[in-house]
């Protein structure tokens, strides 16, 4: 059924040859590859890369290190003592200083070692397993649309940055990220696509917070009057918090784990509440920012104080009128091979959020489709891989072109 389906996409492409520049061959090569990319694949997804299990993260970067060197490219491997390594890698021809396009994504995922999930399997139209969709598919999809860039003549100055920390905010990676992208003239992210094409010109942003609540202990029984609860303390901070949710605004708020004392007929010494947020533009992040310092420096329980802890954080990333133009180059490129498409702002967060400050053109999603990452039930549409590919090889080299000013082939 799936290779039916491709062949059906060549007759089409080749049917178009004569009124389209996208040559064929591209296509083609990938195509044939398909199977080499599934065991790649599996390969990828059957090595547990849970983020602070640096063994495996590092098997990642070697398996992906030896995807590289088979074509020639020249690796940088930045070691980290107790987070996996990050991985550049470009074409040996590449100077230095040369602006190029970043192909960013990350080997991290959220399942731990000991986590019943951990093999892959394909069935009917899906593949299952940690990470495929989230995003070790990606990580296929980036190199072979390159690959088929290259074997088809069109050598484009690339750098690879595979980074090891994305699932807990890239806090490790972001000066590496940020260093890259000003060095490049549009960035692409391969995290997953919707299950209709969708892709990301704009990410809301996240900032992530630890809420420390400070009282007094003291016996219960002695507790009617003066008692500088923690806890007490704390659950009226949580209300105050969830309040600050606006639906129309596209703000969000949670206060997602609590904790605090040491029994019941103790008061609670100390408290503390763990807290994400969303927004849509940097001034929301920025009045986020102001209400929550707010509510801490608050004390409506005697004898209390508290302090709010940044532990990480993504700006928004707009769809900006660069952004828009690279997917807009997508998005004909898409229909020209019948291909679903559409741009989106996401909820979530990503490192094409960091891309971003630095102002380069960037979009996210370029991966496979799929659903359910970050459960058990995490599969890949499997025709959707060689499909992304495709478009990710032919939609770079058009913004290539579109961006430096060179016409297309014809």
């Amino acid at each position: 059924m799936l290779i039916q389906q491709f062949m059906r996409m060549i007759t089409l492409l080749h049917s178009k040859s004569m009124n389209s520049h996208y040559d064929p061959a591209i296509p083609e090569w990938i195509g044939r590859h398909r199977n080499e990319m599934l065991a790649l694949l599996r390969r990828l997804v059957e090595t547990n890369s849970y983020t602070t299990y640096k063994a495996g993260v590092d098997k990642v970067a070697d398996i992906l290190i030896g995807e590289f060197r088979k074509y020639q490219l020249e690796i940088k491997r930045i070691e980290n003592s107790y987070l996996g390594d990050a991985i550049i890698a470009t074409p040996k021809w590449m100077t230095a200083d040369e602006k190029g396009v970043l192909l960013c994504g990350h080997m991290d995922t959220v399942f731990p070692p000991d986590h019943p999930f951990q093999a892959y399997r394909e069935e009917g139209e899906f593949a299952f397993g940690p990470g495929v969709i989230d995003m070790k598919g990606g990580l296929v999809a980036m190199l072979y649309a390159w690959l088929a860039l290259n074997e088809a003549g069109f050598c484009l100055p690339t750098r690879f940055l595979l980074i090891p920390d994305e699932e807990t905010g890239s806090m490790h990676s972001r000066e590496l990220i940020l260093s890259l992208a000003r060095q490049s003239e549009f960035a692409l992210v391969f995290e997953c696509s919707g299950e209709e094409g969708q892709t990301a010109v704009g990410r809301k942003g996240k900032l992530s917070f630890r809420l420390d609540v400070k009282g007094r202990a003291g016996h219960v029984a002695d507790s009617a009057y003066n008692k500088a609860s923690a806890n007490l303390a704390l659950a009226n901070k949580i209300i105050a918090i969830e309040s600050l949710n606006d639906a129309e605004k596209g703000i969000n708020v949670n206060v997602g784990r609590i904790e605090g004392g040491i029994g019941p007929n103790s008061v609670s010494e100390n408290a503390f509440a763990l807290i994400d947020s969303r927004f849509p533009n940097r001034e929301d992040g920025q009045w986020l920012e102001s209400k929550l310092s707010e509510i801490a420096d608050g004390c409506d329980v005697g004898g209390t104080s508290a302090k709010v802890v940044l532990m990480s954080r993504r700006d928004s990333m707009e769809p900006t009128k660069g952004n828009t133009f690279l997917s807009e180059i997508f998005e004909k490129t898409a229909k020209s091979l019948g291909f679903q498409y559409s741009k989106e702002i996401r909820n979530g967060v990503s490192d094409a959020n960091f891309i971003a400050e630095t102002g380069i053109p960037v979009i996210d999603g370029l991966g496979p489709s799929g659903r359910d990452d970050h459960s058990d039930r995490e599969r890949m549409n499997l025709n959707s891989l060689t499909e992304r590919t495709i478009l990710a090889a032919l939609g770079m080299k058009e913004c290539w072109n579109a961006l430096r000013n060179i016409p297309p082939e014809h």
